[in-house]
């Protein structure tokens, strides 16, 4: 289907649902920020590989030219190779990340939602979906219910609007978080005003719509479960690394039923000073993630590099690695790239704050914690789980930085077999991972009370 009917342009058929979209043409999205191109000029082979290596892309006629590299030509010719143009929403969504994980919550259904109304016919008064943020333990959730402490979700269909929604009221919420860059290679990340768009096939017509975003817990809720689940019931994380010779349990048995999950009046449950009837400590230290009281320990990041974020915090793999050797080249570099998004994203100033200020305030409960169990005699001896609270977190950095490592160097294997010099512009971009985007996995950052964690693994 020609979209640009009797233009020089050929594109992809680009139906909702079919994976295929384009970017429009859009110089805050086509710029490179990390070399200086924009989407109106060529990108020369020696802006990423060394002299010889350059010369053997131009010589094989695969260099980067073309003109728009923000539409996707159907006929691609040797000359004219874009990277960065395939929509990973409309082709994955999120099933090549988490194919156990339900569609997030948030009106109007998986994005971008009915477009049969058309992008004009937006809510004049939109309103965020309350929804609660659920953690487990022993494969038991946890959540509060309270309006307090619920979060507004941002909405999936892409015609339900955000920005000043009742009365502004979710405006202390960081937004748009997202990569700056069309570059396969570019992992930067900002928040981004105004939003991002792309455009869909809606029957026919051409369609710009909002991409796909959510509301996020920076300090990921099951961070807290994992604590109880793995660091104190087990001694060790999911893909700890190193993983411990021979990891032993740091409380008895019973202790996270009988003082964690297990209501209780006579622990002093607070939040923002107000008693909280009938509930657990569990409920305690959710009470301090991001929520309708800690709005700004919210933010609205991309749909995708945001899944991965949940994935990597709590060991799991960023991506099935079976589902990423079947994939095209450009599709490879753009899940490589949104895994670098997460740690581009974490890294900066404003996230790595908000996240230490949830950190820290969990902290502090486990500090009053740590008293109050202190002065129950029958109680059985634990350690101070405010110090095993810094000493886990350091952990699953530190892990989550190594394991992303290791990932990243399989995935470049899968990618490229291993071989570097093929003159190909998807292996230039490799290239450029390899050499330059690795040392992006890390967290430069510090807490008043956490350590600065390690990068030389």
């Amino acid at each position: 289907m020609d979209i640009f009917p009797g233009s020089k342009w050929d594109t992809l058929d680009q139906k909702v649902g079919s994976g295929d979209s384009c970017y429009p043409r859009k110089p805050s999205m086509g710029e490179n920020l990390a070399w200086g191109y924009g989407s109106d000029s060529n990108i020369h082979p020696n802006t990423y590989l060394d002299a010889d290596a350059a010369k053997d892309l131009q010589d094989s006629k695969a260099a980067i030219s073309c003109t728009n590299c923000l539409t996707c030509p159907k006929k691609k010719n040797g000359t004219d190779i874009c990277c960065g143009c395939v929509n990973m929403d409309l082709k994955y969504g999120i099933s090549d990340i988490c194919p156990d994980c339900p569609n997030p919550e948030g009106d109007g259904g998986p994005w971008p939602g009915d477009l049969s109304l058309g992008t004009l016919l937006k809510r004049k008064d939109g309103t965020a979906t309350p929804s609660i943020k659920r953690v487990t333990i022993n494969e038991k959730g946890y959540a509060l219910h309270s309006i307090d402490h619920k979060y507004p979700a941002f909405p999936q269909d892409a015609k339900f609007s955000w920005e000043g929604i009742e009365n502004n009221q979710w405006d202390p919420i960081s937004r748009y978080w997202g990569n700056t860059s069309i570059s396969c290679s570019d992992w930067s990340v900002d928040g981004l005003r105004p939003l991002d768009t792309t455009w869909v096939d809606n029957n026919g017509q051409l369609e710009e719509v909002r991409v796909a975003y959510e509301t996020e817990h920076i300090f990921e809720g099951q961070i807290i479960g994992d604590f109880f689940d793995f660091w104190l019931n087990k001694g060790h994380i999911k893909r700890q690394h190193p993983m411990p010779d021979n990891p032993q349990p740091k409380v008895h048995t019973s202790f996270v039923d009988d003082w964690i999950v297990k209501p209780s009046a006579s622990w002093p449950l607070r939040s923002q000073g107000k008693l909280l009837q009938k509930k657990a400590f569990i409920h305690t230290l959710l009470a301090e993630i991001g929520n309708n009281i800690h709005l700004d320990r919210l933010s609205i990041f991309r749909r995708r590099p945001n899944a991965m974020k949940g994935r990597l915090f709590s060991g799991y793999k960023p991506s099935d690695p079976a589902k990423y050797a079947k994939k095209p080249p450009e599709d490879q570099l753009m899940t490589t790239k949104e895994m670098g998004m997460v740690f581009e994203y974490m890294n900066h100033p404003d996230i790595w704050d908000k996240f230490c200020t949830t950190y820290e305030a969990i902290r502090d409960v486990f500090g009053t914690f740590d008293t109050f169990y202190a002065s129950q005699s029958s109680a059985p001896a634990i350690p101070s789980l405010q110090d095993e609270w810094k000493e886990y977190i350091e952990t699953v950095l530190d892990s989550m930085v190594r394991n992303t490592k290791f990932d990243f160097a399989l995935q470049s294997v899968l990618a490229t077999g291993g071989v570097m010099l093929i003159p190909s512009i998807y292996h230039a971009h490799w290239a450029v991972n390899i050499a330059f985007n690795v040392d992006k996995f890390r967290f430069s950052g510090t807490c008043p009370h956490l350590d600065s964690i390690k990068t030389d693994v």
